[in-house]
């Protein structure tokens, strides 16, 4: 078998519009690695909608253009369907919520502190997928 050369690859007119026409789902997309991929997905002409759980930084990130921001708790399975009945079938889902910040040390710890985990660590990518 040759090797590919550059002319097997197919053209794109415009390689900055990677995303247009596409809708994508970014979950905790207000800050960090979050908010650099709406970013990144709005430069690529994406509609992004964004769930996110802090109101300012839902106002924040909704007002860039191509950006629909919820207020929405991915954590609580209850909520997740609300929120995706509000957005389009998404071409693309990001489920970029995570956190580990445990509030004491492991021996201290228990099922409390392991389920807010479990919360926002698995069950949203579920929950989200899943709608």
């Amino acid at each position: 078998m040759a090797a590919l050369t550059p002319n097997d690859v197919p053209g794109i007119d415009d390689w900055n519009q990677l995303l247009a026409g596409r809708t994508a789902v970014i979950t905790g997309g207000g800050a960090g690695i979050g908010r650099a991929t709406v970013e990144l997905f709005v430069a690529h002409g994406a509609e992004v909608h964004v769930a996110e759980l802090d109101p300012d930084l839902v106002v924040e990130v909704g007002a860039i253009e191509g950006v629909i921001a919820h207020h929405v708790d991915v954590r609580d399975p209850d909520r997740v369907p609300a929120f995706a009945a509000a957005v389009p079938t998404p071409d693309v889902i990001v489920n970029n919520v995570g956190d580990y910040r445990p509030s004491v040390r492991f021996p201290e710890s228990g099922p409390d502190s392991w389920q807010a985990m479990y919360e926002v660590n698995l069950l949203h990518l579920f929950a989200v997928t899943h709608a």
